[in-house]
């Protein structure tokens, strides 16, 4: 079945309610300029696989939106790198991301557990000791593996997800550099991450000496707030900080696909990924974490091959960030011999997906009782936080930018969802996996300068 997608409203400097550059209709462009996609709810690589354990990637862009990339249909987009892998293979036109965090969500990501079953439901609170990760399954099959992460909140004490990992490179604690502005003026701010141009240095540095087939595992953070506009794209005419930055990282993707090319010798699968978006204004609120509308949860998924060949493809059907490690794992010929919560996407004949689940975290505040959940199908989004006061339901079809709440005219539809809903929850322990330790005065000042920190209303 062939599935039209529907227009996603961009807002680049936006205005509440005021809808600005409409969303292209991704597949009837990618049909009038590539000529070439197969449109396809599922695509399966049985027959495309190599014999020879691939090479595996995994590039996680932190806040990134699907809608700001040129292969989504963005035309203000400078993003020729991520679209040139794009066109190399298969493109998740919808995915959505388990927790708009930056610690839960990658353990969502590397585990194909939802939050509720790895145990890290904020940032900074690791996953639990036992849950088995990405290179640890593929350990067992032979592969060498090294991470590459930018920001303290993927440290083995954050995360843990350093498990399985041969080599795991990640600052361990926020850091301070010496910033100026256009104007000349210079402070001390904390630079929370490693830029992009360094992730890179330090890839380019381990690939020569990788055992292979390897898994590779990059973490970028320059999109990220605050929004900072970067050289050397100051002049270009892209939408806002937030624009310039995406383009700065998709120039560092295309540094990381020229040193792969250049240093592989066996087939080699980049998933391209995110852990969540971001919300520039939409319902009045800028940031990520606390709401579950579409900027802070659908994340893009692009998978493209170098020295191999993958259909080029859009698969249409719903995806989830807790499907990406069943389906590295189903490229990499490797049996797990487990279940995860999500599932191979690329397989017909095992993919299910009916529901995408989501939550909020409170975890820092008094307050966690009002975590918000959200449930959506390929046409309806509820958002649900009793709790909050939160009940509210879009049709992602005729309302994309989620503005006319149908929560009490849709009664079936919300029956449908909230019954999904209270099968999901129904085996939510209701227990965060805290830190062993408390956390470190500066760590959590960072947090709360990212606006993390939820303060006690009490």
């Amino acid at each position: 079945m062939i599935q039209i997608l529907p227009k996603r409203t961009l807002l680049p400097k936006r205005k509440p309610h005021k809808i600005r550059a409409p969303f292209k209709k991704i597949l009837i462009v990618l049909l009038t300029v590539q000529g070439l996609w197969c449109l396809s709810e599922n695509v399966t690589l049985s027959n495309n696989i190599s014999a020879t354990n691939p090479n595996i990637v995994l590039i996680s862009i932190d806040t990134l939106r699907a809608d700001y990339l040129g292969c989504y249909g963005y035309s203000r987009a400078y993003t020729p790198n991520i679209d040139r892998l794009s066109n190399q293979g298969i493109l998740m036109h919808r995915t959505i991301c388990s927790i708009p965090h930056t610690t839960p969500s990658h353990a969502s990501i590397l585990t194909g557990l939802y939050p509720k079953h790895h145990g890290s439901r904020d940032n900074a609170y690791p996953i639990q000791p036992d849950i088995m990760t990405l290179p640890e399954y593929l350990a067992d099959y032979g592969y060498a593996s090294a991470g590459f992460a930018s920001h303290f909140l993927l440290s083995p004490k954050c995360s843990r997800l350093n498990k399985g990992f041969d080599h795991y490179d990640v600052p361990l604690r926020p850091n301070y550099m010496t910033f100026t502005d256009q104007n000349g003026n210079s402070a001390i701010i904390s630079n929370k991450f490693v830029p992009a141009p360094e992730i890179v240095a330090k890839v380019r540095q381990w690939l020569p000496e990788s055992r292979q087939p390897f898994f590779l595992f990059i973490h970028f953070y320059d999109c990220h707030r605050p929004h900072r506009t970067q050289p050397p794209f100051k002049l270009m005419d892209l939408p806002g900080s937030y624009g310039r930055e995406v383009a700065l990282v998709d120039q560092a993707v295309g540094h990381i696909l020229s040193a792969l090319e250049e240093s592989t010798t066996l087939p080699t699968y980049v998933h391209l990924v995110a852990d969540h978006g971001e919300s520039l204004g939409e319902h009045n609120y800028r940031g990520h974490g606390t709401h579950l509308y579409f900027p802070s949860l659908e994340v893009p998924w692009i998978i493209g091959g170098l020295k191999t060949q993958l259909p080029k493809s859009i698969t249409t059907n719903l995806a989830k960030t807790i499907d990406i490690t069943p389906t590295i794992l189903h490229m990499a010929d490797a049996n797990a011999n487990t279940s995860f919560d999500g599932e191979n996407i690329l397989d017909a004949a095992s993919s299910k997906t009916q529901y995408a689940m989501s939550e909020s975290a409170s975890c820092y505040s008094s307050e966690t009782g009002k975590r918000i959940r959200s449930v959506r199908n390929d046409h309806y989004t509820l958002i649900y936080g009793p709790a909050s006061g939160i009940r509210e339901l879009y049709d992602e079809t005729n309302d994309p930018a989620e503005l006319k709440n149908l929560f009490n005219m849709k009664h079936e539809i919300v029956t449908d969802l909230l019954a999904a809903l209270e099968v999901w929850h129904s085996d939510d322990p209701g227990v965060d996996n805290k830190p062993e330790n408390e956390l470190e005065p500066e760590i959590l000042t960072e947090l709360r300068s990212l606006g993390y920190v939820l303060e006690s209303s009490d």
